[in-house]
């Protein structure tokens, strides 16, 4: 019980946190916000800039947390502007597992 009520904790730490996914069949990175937690579920609803919301399981995706200013930032506009002018969007799939992308 302990455990959980620790997890729950971090999880909801998260909340207002800015974080690139990287989708694999995509091959792009994509940036939101981390709004809301589900403690039983371990789930994290992440709004997404292209305006997308999805359910992500932080822990088994590979992610980026960014911060709300500096270099991080001017990097996920770039990698945003690519994804859009190769028409690429996250589509129907799903998030990249964790050691899952090529390289990593």
């Amino acid at each position: 019980e302990k455990k959980q009520e620790v997890e729950a904790e971090e999880g909801a730490g998260l909340l207002g946190k800015r974080v690139k996914i990287y989708w694999e069949g995509e091959g792009c990175w994509f940036a939101g916000v981390v709004a809301a937690f589900d403690a039983p579920k371990g789930l994290h609803m992440v709004h997404y800039d292209d305006g997308d919301q999805r359910w992500e399981e932080l822990n088994e995706v590979r992610v980026q947390w960014l911060q709300s200013d500096g270099v991080e930032e001017s990097v996920k506009g770039k990698a945003a502007v690519a994804c859009a002018a190769a028409g690429k969007s996250k589509g129907k799939g799903k998030a990249a597992a964790v050691g899952k992308v090529a390289g990593s």
